[in-house]
């Protein structure tokens, strides 16, 4: 103890020295998955006037599980103690968005 100590030392954080939750890099992977889907199985669905076939359906439900997946991968991320969180974050922004987009195409799907 330093002399004249008042015994309420103040814990110093760094943020920048934290390393990366391990977790984070799993998701933001799969998210890129998902997301490449996504923007393929769109892009036929486009060029096809609507007439997409049964494969893209599957990349589709495909591109939906990825999203699921990395959500969990996502979560399980943030519970990583002492870690930065940022591509955990990125990745479940980005799977919440994948997941609101595609229940979107489909409830339009059902209404036309």
């Amino acid at each position: 103890m330093k002399a004249f100590s008042s015994g309420k030392e103040k814990k110093k954080y760094s943020y920048i020295k934290k390393k990366f939750a391990v977790g984070g890099f799993y998701a933001l992977g799969v998210t890129l998955i998902s997301l490449l889907l996504l923007f393929f199985a769109l892009l036929q669905g486009i060029s096809t006037a609507g007439n997409a076939g049964v494969n893209i359906g599957a990349l589709g439900i495909s591109s939906i599980l990825m999203a699921l997946m990395s959500l969990k991968f996502a979560v399980e991320a943030r519970r990583e103690e002492n870690r930065n969180y940022i591509f955990a974050l990125i990745s479940g922004g980005a799977d919440i968005t994948v997941i609101l987009l595609w229940t979107a195409i489909i409830i339009a799907g059902f209404r036309s």
